[in-house]
């Protein structure tokens, strides 16, 4: 999970319980879960987007520059 190791998840674990304390770790925590689904909403939103219309993501279409002659006049 995101290459953290048990022993780093106790050590975020009880820094979090040191700032926020155990009386508001529980509402840290639903709003924290909160952000993330909102997060993971507005980019499931994003990703929707651009998948359903990928003609718009080319742009413009460029006509091709005319051939010049093989053969230029020198001046």
């Amino acid at each position: 999970m995101f290459g953290i190791g048990l022993l780093e998840l106790g050590l975020v674990v009880i820094v979090a319980l040191l700032v926020v304390g155990p009386k508001h770790m529980p509402e840290a925590l639903r709003m924290l879960g909160s952000t993330v689904r909102s997060v993971q909403a507005f980019w499931a939103d994003i990703k929707g987007a651009l998948n359903a219309e990928p003609e718009t993501l080319e742009g413009p279409q460029m006509e091709p520059l005319p051939k010049k002659d093989s053969e230029e006049k020198p001046l």
